[in-house]
């Protein structure tokens, strides 16, 4: 079976301080160490070879801060790719024009709140966020109409405690504009890229605002209903509904992980590795620790990503999980020959058997997989 999910994160420079992100604190001697734009063409044209024309996403960090994002977009589309972007919008001020003229099909912009800014500021740790990104939001929308470029623009919105209150401003935002919403239910803390208080919001949310959360997807699953463009299925939002109504079990078993991992480090006579160590993907030495054994695997309830995802971080190293280490390097093989190799089927046999709801995060769910 060949991946069927793409995603480049074609940096981890960032001009946002996100609450629920470590990477933009990657050090900057790692960041120096990015693929140039012929590293990228050669990939895309590689993987053209290999999969035939598919649809993908540049991610980061912030993939504008690369100068060169348009015209890979381009190039992209040259060879018959299908380019998506997912953005903080910071970068677009004067480029929005571009940015409707290019390549990308899809432009995802990410958006925390819209009837209190500083909702959205707080997440994005800057005082400006806001502003720049609800006008680059809107000045797109103008010209993709004007021009009629027929690009589909979204908004990305993550559900968490401080903005359970915007969720269906957030709708009627996106609703009002003509556009789309997707939305991502903070939820775990184990890839590299997680900030330290994402398991502390994310059980907040679980159980002190239960039911303010339950409530605020009931009324997503609503809207949607009522024709918004809610492009989370109906089956991914019950999805959330379930994890947060049974948050008690889940807790046990994240809590369960957790003591696990802590007896490994201390029983661990040779273990030197930090936490911090997990913001640069170069640094991720262990694999992650699971409680239930391949005895308990329920085939049913198993974690199929690791037979789609095809994740490619900003120095060519492929992961198909953010939790799990890499499964090669496409500086030193193609990426066929990584995809059939013995770690990636080794990482699958692990995943099979992770039991987390990180496999509700919209780059992992499929509908078919419950």
């Amino acid at each position: 079976m060949e991946p069927h999910y793409f995603a480049f994160g074609i940096t981890d420079r960032c001009q946002s301080h996100c609450s629920t992100c470590n990477g933009w604190q990657t050090p900057s001697e790692n960041r120096q160490k990015e693929l140039s734009t012929n590293d990228w063409k050669f990939i895309l044209l590689s993987l053209q070879k290999w999969i035939g024309n598919f649809d993908f996403i540049f991610t980061g960090g912030e993939p504008f801060l690369r100068e060169d994002l348009l015209e890979l977009a381009d190039y992209a589309k040259g060879i018959g790719l299908i380019p998506k972007v997912i953005t903080n919008g910071l970068a677009l001020k004067n480029k929005c024009e571009a940015v409707i003229n290019s390549g990308f099909k899809d432009i995802t912009i990410s958006l925390n709140s819209v009837k209190n800014p500083e909702i959205h500021n707080l997440s994005r740790g800057r005082k400006d966020a806001f502003k720049i990104t609800s006008d680059v939001i809107q000045n797109l929308t103008y010209l993709n109409r004007k021009n009629h470029a027929g690009k589909t623009i979204l908004i990305a919105s993550v559900i968490m405690p401080s903005n359970l209150t915007e969720m269906v401003p957030l709708a009627e935002f996106a609703h009002t504009n003509g556009i789309g919403i997707n939305y991502q239910l903070l939820d775990g803390g184990d890839s590299f890229f997680a900030a330290n208080n994402v398991q502390e919001e994310s059980l907040k949310m679980f159980d002190e605002m239960k039911q303010q959360t339950i409530e605020a997807i009931n009324k997503l699953i609503d809207l949607k209903s009522q024709g918004y463009l809610i492009y989370n299925t109906n089956k991914q939002l019950e999805a959330f509904k379930n994890l947060i109504i049974n948050s008690e079990s889940h807790r046990r078993k994240e809590q369960a992980v957790c003591e696990t991992v802590v007896e490994q480090r201390i029983s661990s006579e040779n273990s030197s590795e930090k936490i911090e160590d997990k913001i640069n993907p170069d640094l991720i030495q262990t694999e992650p620790v699971f409680c239930n054994t391949e005895e308990e695997t329920n085939s049913e309830a198993s974690c199929k990503i690791g037979n789609y995802n095809f994740l490619i971080d900003p120095y060519g190293n492929v992961r198909v999980c953010f939790s799990f280490d890499a499964i090669g390097s496409l500086i030193t093989t193609s990426p066929e020959n990584i995809w059939s190799g013995e770690e990636a089927e080794r990482i699958r046999r692990k995943i099979a058997k992770c039991d987390k709801s990180c496999k509700l995060l919209n780059c992992n769910y499929h509908d078919g997989d419950e």
